[in-house]
């Protein structure tokens, strides 16, 4: 039986040069038997065993997860044809339309806001493919307004409701913005310059039912709050206030302004008292 096994490899992977030489023997370490130990071992001749010298290899099968598929359809149909305009007639249908609405939010803001951009365009009419100025907050912006006396500054309501202060000439970031806990609750709905001396007084509005005046030199909390709770009670209560969708404002009459609500079709107008 051939015992031996040739093979052919390069002098460089052999490694270092053994160097072998003759000496005599070495005794590394003894273990003398242990006779007391001796009758408690039982001998066996033969004994058989087997070694596995190779690597242990193993193979496995593995079913990735499946991908599912849907059929979508989507129905397009015209509309947003003028009073004027009979949608059954072909021939008032057929002319070119001139006018393009495109409805992102559909009316269901609190779903879609957090997968849009919070950047704010402000747009030249006279260069419409540059915008004139690029906001942008920390939160959505709602309404957006500029101050009259200084065209460079202007005042935003947040989605989160708070209200913030931009200056254009210094970037993109606010320059002032309220604090949390002084500010509203629910998304800013209007806001609006107030006529002033010093051109740094703006109030706004709420849906948590809440109008607040605010001074731009002090943003850290408003000057002057009210619950539009319009019971006839010494104390006005949260827990009755009507939520305000529309706020305006007369310079004319400076302390007066006209409140729409979103609980029921009623306008309010007010009059705030002048503070010293």
């Amino acid at each position: 039986m051939d015992v031996s096994f040739p093979y052919q490899k390069k002098r460089s992977e052999f490694g270092r040069q053994c160097l072998f030489s003759d000496r005599g023997p070495e005794l590394i370490d003894n273990f003398p038997s242990f006779r007391k130990l001796y009758k408690e071992f039982m001998l066996k001749d033969p004994v058989t065993r087997y070694q596995q010298c190779a690597p242990v290899q193993a193979e496995h099968y593995l079913n990735t997860m499946r991908a599912e598929f849907a059929n979508v359809s989507i129905n397009h149909v015209e509309g947003g044809w003028p009073k004027d305009v009979n949608i059954a007639d072909e021939e008032q249908t057929k002319r070119q339309p001139n006018q393009v609405g495109y409805s992102l939010l559909q009316s269901d803001i609190q779903n879609h806001v957090p997968k849009q951009a919070k950047v704010s365009y402000i747009w030249e009419v006279e260069n419409p493919n540059r915008p004139l100025h690029i906001l942008k907050p920390d939160d959505y912006t709602v309404c957006l307004e500029y101050n009259q006396k200084d065209p460079h500054i202007l005042a935003s309501g947040q989605f989160g409701g708070q209200v913030a202060v931009w200056d254009v000439r210094k970037g993109m970031e606010p320059v002032e913005v309220s604090v949390k806990e002084n500010s509203f609750i629910d998304p800013v709905q209007k806001l609006l310059w107030i006529h002033s001396k010093t051109g740094t007084e703006f109030f706004s509005a709420s849906s948590d039912g809440e109008i607040k005046w605010w001074d731009t030199r002090k943003l850290s909390e408003p000057t002057d709050t009210l619950i539009l709770d319009y019971a006839k009670e010494e104390e006005q209560q949260f827990s009755k206030a009507l939520g305000v969708s529309v706020l305006e404002y007369e310079v004319t009459i400076p302390t007066r302004f006209m409140v729409g609500t979103e609980q029921v079709p009623l306008y309010l107008e007010i009059e705030r008292e002048k503070q010293q």
